[in-house]
């Protein structure tokens, strides 16, 4: 055999034995990031902390909180108001005559709905406060996405002190 072959099958060996090797090591790092139960006895506290850090994050905790605040220290919800017409169809219901009682609260209800619709739309927002709101909104959103990543990262990540022999039997029966 030319020595140029014996040298190709010589590296194809040797990156076959490696590739044997980073196999294990993936089997062994697979292993021990899905072992919940050993993480948990080994530092329940800390996985208890990240588990509860990673739900608030994806429950959206941060916006949750920061609206309740802006509630608390404003003294709690608007009041809805007593009549949502504009003061000029008022006072042209008030000319009318006749039942303005009945006008009044189907103009009332009708007026009502075609709001929520386009508040519901998004077509209804606008003012400083509420671009700073959105502005945050978006802050937050990114912030918790990305440090629910790394809580997640973290939480399931493999053990660094593994050993291969130490984890060389075990399957993943008991997992």
């Amino acid at each position: 055999m030319d020595e140029a072959t014996v040298a190709a099958r010589q590296q194809v060996v040797e990156a076959r034995a490696a590739l044997l090797v980073e196999v294990d090591e993936l089997g062994t790092a697979t292993r021990s990031a899905l072992d919940i139960p050993a993480k948990v006895r080994k530092n329940p506290v800390k996985f208890a902390a990240g588990a509860g850090g990673l739900t608030f994050l994806v429950l959206g905790g941060p916006q949750r909180t920061a609206r309740r605040v802006v509630r608390t220290l404003r003294g709690g919800r608007a009041r809805p108001p007593t009549a949502v017409l504009p003061d000029e169809i008022e006072r042209l219901v008030a000319d009318l005559g006749g039942d303005t009682e009945q006008i009044r609260a189907r103009l009332d209800r009708e007026f009502a709905d075609y709001l929520s619709a386009q508040k519901k739309g998004g077509r209804l927002r606008s003012g400083a406060s509420n671009s700073f709101w959105r502005g945050a909104n978006v802050f937050t959103t990114v912030f918790a996405a990305n440090a629910a990543g790394k809580l997640a990262q973290r939480l399931f990540a493999a053990d660094r002190d593994r050993s291969a022999e130490a984890t060389a039997g075990e399957d993943l029966d008991g997992i």
